[in-house]
């Protein structure tokens, strides 16, 4: 993936987890569907930084502000509470990985790691 594919990916990401949070907030509507899109995303996001030393903080910064919205708003929504708190650690876990230089698949359940 070259830089202007990453920069559209990561502006896609931005803005489907803007609408994603905005329908939380305001409706307490919290789509499965949507959410998975932005995950696949905040995947392949962290694919690809793995190659490049240098992370937008806007990028950054949209991903924490999500992860802190699905927590925070978490309790307002009691029948998917529980749903928006495993949403929000798959999202932290991938922004660590990122901060980290990794991606999901270099961390292997059952795998010791190695360095």
């Amino acid at each position: 993936m070259n830089r202007e594919e990453q920069v559209v990916l990561e502006k896609r990401f931005k803005e489907n987890l803007g609408r994603f949070l905005v329908a939380v907030q305001t409706e307490r509507v919290v789509s499965q569907v949507a959410f998975a899109d932005i995950n696949n995303d905040a995947v392949q996001i962290a694919r690809v930084l793995k190659l490049y030393p240098d992370i937008s903080k806007s990028l950054l910064n949209a991903w924490r502000t999500g992860i802190k919205v699905l927590r925070a708003e978490a309790p307002y929504v009691p029948e998917e509470a529980q749903a928006m708190t495993e949403m929000a650690d798959k999202l932290e876990m991938t922004f660590d990985l990122v901060l980290m230089g990794e991606s999901p698949e270099d961390r292997v359940p059952g795998v010791p790691r190695i360095f």
